[in-house]
């Protein structure tokens, strides 16, 4: 113990020392993977895909058939699908409307011109998560009872087909999360 406290630091190795210290603590990383803000994330998709990250967001819904994937809200409103890493687990409903980090791989699937035109043609009710066919055979028959399910079929190719023309691209994209990890912050 007296040799360690005898020995003066040397001002070079301290400086390159604290360097990498503080190189190493870099306040936009996450235990080594990129930190994403998740509107940027939406924004610049092609420079995220098949990235591993962790951004944040609140979730607004847990699919309520399987508990298989959830949205999550960014900052300025936008949605991200997320799913579990292994397809045997599911999302705990504890994590509605809670602020939460997500640490996952990021993917993008894109809905053509041609899909929304088969689903419009179809009538289909669109999953509000991902804008895939509703699973929730019990709420999809609930809509057709209540003489709701065209309405909101045409709403939501509508809504497609805006932000097509929205966003200048012959497809919508939808951005996901294959999460590897979900911590509550709030």
């Amino acid at each position: 113990m007296e040799y360690l406290l005898s020995i003066k630091p040397k001002p070079i190795l301290s400086l390159i020392f604290i360097s990498f210290l503080l190189g190493c603590s870099s306040p936009n990383t996450h235990n080594g993977i990129k930190e994403v803000n998740a509107d940027e994330l939406v924004e610049n998709i092609d420079a995220y895909i098949d990235s591993q990250i962790v951004a944040e967001g609140t979730i607004m819904h847990i699919c309520s058939v399987d508990g298989k994937k959830m949205k999550l809200r960014t900052d300025n409103g936008a949605i991200i699908k997320i799913v579990p890493f292994d397809l045997a687990e599911k999302f705990d409903t504890l994590l509605y409307k809670k602020r939460v980090a997500i640490r996952g791989v990021v993917k993008e699937s894109r809905i053509s011109d041609a899909m929304i035109a088969e689903k419009e043609q179809a009538k289909v009710l669109l999953c509000h998560i991902d804008n895939s066919s509703c699973k929730d055979s019990a709420w999809v028959n609930r809509q057709v009872q209540n003489g709701r399910s065209d309405s909101l079929s045409m709403g939501s190719t509508h809504l497609l087909k805006e932000t097509m023309e929205r966003t200048g691209k012959d497809y919508v994209s939808v951005v996901f999360i294959v999460a590897e990890r979900v911590d509550i912050l709030e």
